[in-house]
């Protein structure tokens, strides 16, 4: 297949974003945290980090995991 024009839709920053939204919500469900992480600047901040390594990995590979430092959805915690 052969992309003859540009689409913003498909990989780059929307691709990361994306995937950083699936690391969300898959890290909601499994209950990690008491509270939604995408509450959490930092959190996210982190998550979008990893979804960029995933992204740069699964270019060249089929399967991957996904590791994030711990990080903690209370403002107090440091």
């Amino acid at each position: 297949m052969t992309c003859l024009r540009f689409d913003r839709t498909l990989g780059g920053v929307e691709f990361q974003l994306r995937l950083r939204d699936y690391l969300a919500e898959h890290f909601n469900k499994v209950k990690r945290a008491k509270k939604d992480v995408t509450g959490d600047a930092r959190a996210m901040q982190k998550l979008f980090k990893e979804a960029g390594r995933v992204k740069q990995v699964l270019s060249a590979n089929t399967d991957h995991f996904a590791q994030v430092a711990i990080f903690s959805c209370n403002p107090s915690a440091k």
